[in-house]
């Protein structure tokens, strides 16, 4: 079985630390295993996924295993080492390396509530 992200970086898996957050450009999941996909960051700990936009399924399979899969406008902001604050009842992720904060596009009140009983908040 292929390791997560053996086809971008190998070696990438293994430098995911719990907390971590996941920054990608446009349709992400696209393609098949959207559920493994999801299950298999949830357990390296992944904290979030931003993103400009998901591909079908996988927002909602993120969510599932308690990710959120949150969309802003230009995640290009976010790079390799930087600190990231989500505040999701604010609407709002912050780069706290640059200053940057983006709007949360996706973010429900639905969505919002099942993450707060996913997390426990």
């Amino acid at each position: 079985m292929p390791s997560l992200f053996a086809d971008i970086d190998p070696s990438l898996a293994a430098r995911i630390a719990p907390g971590d957050v996941l920054v990608a450009g446009q349709n992400v999941g696209h393609g098949v295993g959207a559920e493994v996909a999801a299950r298999a960051l949830a357990a390296r700990g992944m904290s979030a996924v931003v993103a400009s936009s998901f591909a079908k399924g996988f927002a909602g399979a993120l969510l599932a295993v308690g990710i959120p899969p949150l969309e802003v406008d230009a995640p290009y902001i976010f790079h390799t080492g930087n600190r990231v604050r989500m505040n999701l009842e604010a609407g709002t992720v912050a780069n706290l390396s640059s200053g940057d904060r983006q709007p949360i596009r996706n973010l429900t009140e639905p969505m919002l509530e099942q993450l707060r009983q996913r997390l426990g908040r």
